[in-house]
């Protein structure tokens, strides 16, 4: 009598999915493994620091830990890390300016430090401190950015044109051009300018140049603005004292005798104006002179004189001249009121808000917006540094709470809090409105919103990663929210959200994922990396790297680079890191690949079920396969062990692979293959195997296909096929 068997396929592999009842192509757990698109998972790519070390008598470059290797530069020294001298990077930044022909790297770091990236200096001191625009350096001495106290939220960047806009709530916000930095806007009024009449000319009955109407009492007031060197303005000064003059003068003469006396003729004078004007902060190249019209109404015989419509009598103040330097300490007016430039009001200005945490730009317009209230202000359209008062949403409700985030997408500005999702539309000619998308979840961190081309915005509420689907431009496709990560229960169960303000997130294009780094259990920093493949929507764990920030540079490499982070200055990984595709001498972190299946539910299917073996199709890299068993959700004996090895077929190594192909030689390129590794093993001494679970790891590099397990079966409970009932070939 034969032994009934069944055998079963589990493919294509997809993500983590850590619910009680799942498909079995699903894992429970896949650790530093990425989906690709051969429809596979293979081992995650190493990092390296962005610096190599150095040689400290030669300053040469030289390869981590292998001084005896042929091509590596001999050490007359000691080998040097250039980040041990360092303190722990808190922020990264990176962004081109003139269609990438320049790239900068910038990244603040626990000394209080603001630096960005020096090539041309590594590799013995690749970074360059950055300086204001006083000559002061941002040192963490002369200058100290608040980004050393961790309990201070992170710097938050946006471009605007060819400048990048730094604020973080606690130091005055800034604008980096590439050489130096400067605060953006101006903070507070300037002092307000004093004027004073001088020197008269005659004018008879025509409207020439000179200050003052004919024949008339005349009042007059000044207001200055400060504006920098991006043309940016400051408020408008306090008005200065009135200067009053009549133009309708006794015409004076001397008799022979020498006596002053007045005729009965009256002669009409205009008159100047000298008016001392204060000067501006550091970064001021420029001040703006603004005067009222006559405060006086002039009335000629009995007829009121008829102004134009733009050039009413009041308060309002108009351009009169810009002096182009800091230095001038007066001005000469002697301008009509027919010849001064257009109405200009002090709700107009308004300085750049100090305590902006978040700032983001939409519509060529800077939004900001501090984390202790609801409100959201934005800058004149072009202007970004220059903050009208009444330029403001204010987005609290009957669940308010406080904002967390700005993010401008192509067709609306969305504002977070941490319960309720809104929208800003409009644009800054036809005006700016606010709409509601929802009071009942939020982002709880700014730094984890990306958007995924095709999907929507990625972003972190309380209870998991959640996407905003939909068009966020016109109500034609419903706008709806989607819990992404289901699946990650016992996960998100441990995550530390106390200190989610320090998790980040990037978008890896070249693996066509999201990642966002999360602190769990009782950790303070992040120490683990969620990875979606957003192709398949597969959920993976990458934990190989303490991290403060991730960016992608966004040009043909591709690179995403780390901040290496710790809990502590002086123990960890600190400095720079980038990830992909590197030296294996130069690779950092030992990885440990694992694929772990969730709980296979035989006994749905068969009375009892004892497998045999595992057939797992792997890609040949001839490293050993690894597998642990797990029966009946036992919590952490494994049941049985069994390797195997990836062994490349033997054609495969009459073939040149990567890194090996010599040009004109006329070898053909050839990738590893997938192979089968066998490994077999029983499970008769646990009794009934209900549910099983497998466990492939290895030390190297692997990639999993797909796998297929063989047993003994007992009575069949369903008659459908295995292979069909756990999913099989047909799940996606």
């Amino acid at each position: 009598m034969s032994i009934k068997t069944a055998k079963f396929i589990v493919a294509p592999l997809r993500g983590m999915d850590q619910r009680w009842d799942t498909r079995p192509n699903h894992a429970y757990t896949i650790e530093n493994m990425t989906w690709s698109d051969q429809d596979s998972w293979r081992s995650s790519q190493g990092y390296r620091r962005l610096v190599s070390d150095y040689d400290e008598t030669s300053q040469t470059p030289v390869i981590t830990g292998d001084t005896s290797t042929p091509g590596v530069p001999f050490i007359t020294g000691n080998s040097v890390n250039v980040y041990d001298s360092d303190a722990v990077p808190n922020s990264i930044y990176w962004f081109s300016q003139h269609g990438d022909a320049l790239q900068w790297l910038l990244y603040e770091d626990q000394d209080g430090r603001l630096l960005h990236f020096n090539g041309s200096k590594a590799p013995s001191d690749p970074s360059t401190v950055i300086q204001y625009t006083d000559g002061d350096a941002f040192d963490g001495t002369t200058k100290v950015r608040a980004c050393k106290d961790e309990t201070v939220s992170r710097t938050s960047f946006a471009m605007y044109g060819s400048n990048l806009y730094l604020a973080n709530g606690q130091d005055a916000p800034l604008v980096f051009d590439g050489k130096k930095c400067t605060r953006a806007g101006f903070s507070g009024k300037p002092n307000n300018p004093t004027p004073s009449t001088t020197g008269k000319t005659a004018i008879r009955k025509t409207f020439a140049s000179g200050v003052g109407y004919d024949s008339s009492n005349n009042e007059f007031k000044y207001v200055v603005t400060f504006v920098n060197e991006r043309g940016q303005e400051s408020a408008m000064s306090v008005e200065s004292p009135k200067v009053s003059f009549n133009t309708n003068e006794d015409h004076l003469v001397k008799t022979s005798s020498g006596v002053t006396v007045s005729t009965l003729a009256k002669e009409t004078y205009r008159h100047f104006v000298v008016v001392n004007i204060p000067t501006g902060p550091p970064g001021t190249v420029a001040r703006r002179l603004y005067r009222t019209l006559n405060l006086i109404t002039f009335i000629e015989g009995a007829s009121v004189v008829a102004l134009p419509k733009d050039k009413l009598f009041g308060k309002e103040f108009y351009f009169v001249d810009e002096i182009q330097d800091n230095v001038t300490p007066i001005y000469i007016d002697g301008s009509s009121d027919f010849d001064i430039g257009a109405l200009t009001v002090a709700d107009d200005f308004g300085d750049f808000p100090m305590n902006s945490t978040h700032i983001a730009v939409y519509k060529n317009t800077m939004f900001v917006a501090n984390d202790m209230t609801s409100e959201v202000r934005y800058s004149r359209p072009l202007n970004p540094e220059v903050f009208p008062p009444d330029n403001v949403f204010d987005f609290g409700d009957t669940q308010s709470s406080l904002i967390t985030g700005l993010y401008p997408t192509g067709d609306s500005l969305v504002i977070f809090k941490q319960r309720g999702i809104y929208l800003v539309k409009g644009d800054p000619v036809n005006g700016f409105f606010g709409q509601t998308l929802t009071s009942d979840i939020g982002c709880i961190c700014i730094n984890s919103v990306r958007e995924i081309p095709g999907l929507g915005l990625f972003f972190l509420a309380h209870d998991g990663v959640y996407v905003l689907e939909g068009t966020l431009a016109t109500s034609a496709t419903q706008t709806k929210f989607v819990k992404v990560s289901q699946g990650l229960r016992d996960i998100f169960n441990r995550v530390n959200f106390e200190f989610s303000n320090r998790f980040r997130s990037v978008l890896y294009h070249k693996d066509r994922e999201y990642w966002l780094s999360v602190c769990l259990d009782e950790k303070t920093v992040p120490e683990t990396i969620l990875k979606f493949a957003y192709e398949v929507g597969a959920w993976s764990v990458y934990d190989q790297m303490k991290t403060a920030g991730m960016i992608e540079v966004q040009d043909h490499r591709g690179y995403l680079l780390f901040a290496g982070c710790n809990s502590s200055v002086s123990t960890g990984p600190r400095g720079i890191y980038v990830y992909g595709s590197v030296n294996e001498k130069e690779k950092l972190g030992a990885v440990q690949s694992m694929y772990e299946t969730v709980n296979i539910p035989f006994n749905s299917v068969y009375d009892n079920f004892s497998p045999a073996r595992v057939q797992a199709r792997v890609v040949g890299f001839g490293n050993t396969l690894n597998l642990a068993v797990y029966t009946n959700r036992e919590p952490a004996t494994v049941a049985t062990t069994a390797s195997g090895t990836q062994k490349r077929p033997l054609e495969d190594r009459l073939f040149p692979l990567y890194g090996t192909v010599k040009t004109n030689t006329g070898v053909v390129f050839k990738e590893h293959r997938p192979v089968i590794v066998r490994m077999d093993f029983s499970t008769m001494n646990k009794g009934p195997v209900n549910e099983l679970k497998l466990r492939f790891t290895c030390s190297d590099e692997m990639e999993i296909v797909s796998y297929n397990m063989e047993g003994r079966i007992g009575s069949t409970r369903d008659v459908i096929n295995l292979t069909d009932k756990f999913g099989g070939s047909l799940t996606r």
